[in-house]
């Protein structure tokens, strides 16, 4: 579509109105796709192609001039995020860091979650399990193909990867594995490049393959603190506590306020059709209530009194 836009004819003022149009929807999708003009200059780089051209320049202006003025409505009239989201620069920057280089190399986050939790050892495994495999599929592949890339389009994956990630580096406490997925988009295309000439390029996707999978699979049959196992975990509580009549108000006891993220008070409310805000979250249950639900930390539930 950019070389669409430098000649003039119909179709390159339709592109014109076209391309800001997606980018609005883009916006309207997701926060990262502020970087979206950012990241078309970056590939330019890499294409050894300049995008600064007659149609170019001008829808690209269109988008940022969109952007601008799309964060200026999101700082105005956005409701409060959630304290895990907000940016701030500090020990999270390496933190994030640490966590953008495991996405990368599919490293699951519930691998990293199981640390957390004290087992270690499966975790560990189940981490180098994912990433050995993709650190020897680009092995493979650079060691006959890297002189297919310039040094000019190495820095320029590299400038797309962190670019597209920027503003997960900041979050303060969250991470999340798609966070990446734009990020691994021109290194897989670069992998992919690579591989086609060598010999050995079935082991290449082989290798990808079994890294995926591993990662996947392992993330199907983790338990707890896992979020597959933590969904399974809060339909089963909902199935069985909306088997009996239960009237409002209603008191709910945790001892693991993660584990109760999979029902929430508005999951309780809609399967009890009770109002959200007659259900009250606690960490005791008052010795006057009629009713109050206990959940301990390895999710067993039961009625107090």
């Amino acid at each position: 579509w950019l070389h669409a836009l430098c000649t003039p004819n119909p179709r390159s003022l339709l592109l014109l109105v076209c391309i800001p149009v997606l980018q609005m929807l883009a916006l309207l999708t997701k926060e990262s796709a502020v970087l979206i003009p950012l990241l078309m200059v970056v590939i330019g780089l890499f294409a050894r192609r300049g995008p600064w051209r007659r149609g170019n320049t001008l829808a690209w202006v269109v988008c940022v001039a969109q952007i601008v003025l799309w964060l200026f409505l999101d700082r105005h009239f956005t409701a409060r995020t959630d304290a895990a989201y907000t940016l701030t620069l500090g020990f999270n920057v390496i933190r994030n860091g640490m966590a953008f280089v495991a996405w990368l190399l599919n490293v699951p986050r519930e691998s990293i979650r199981m640390i957390m939790t004290g087992d270690t050892g499966a975790a560990l495994a189940w981490m180098a399990a994912a990433a050995l495999p993709m650190l020897g599929a680009w092995f493979i592949a650079l060691r006959r193909g890297h002189a297919l890339l310039s040094l000019r389009q190495w820095l320029a994956i590299a400038l797309f990867a962190v670019v597209a990630y920027g503003p997960y580096f900041l979050f303060s406490w969250n991470s999340y594995p798609y966070y990446a997925a734009i990020s691994a988009i021109l290194p897989v295309i670069a992998l992919a490049r690579l591989s086609t000439d060598s010999r050995r390029l079935w082991l290449v996707a082989m290798l990808v393959v079994v890294s995926s999978w591993v990662a996947v699979a392992g993330t199907r049959q983790a338990a707890q603190p896992a979020l597959i196992a933590r969904a399974h975990w809060g339909e089963n509580l909902l199935q069985q506590v909306g088997e009996q009549p239960v009237g409002a108000p209603l008191w709910v006891q945790i001892s693991d306020s993660r584990r109760f993220y999979a029902v929430g008070s508005a999951g309780l409310a809609w399967r009890l059709g009770i109002e959200p805000e007659a259900i009250h979250v606690t960490r005791h249950c008052p010795v006057t209530m009629k009713h109050c639900l206990s959940i301990d930390k390895n999710g067993h539930w039961r009625w107090r009194p």
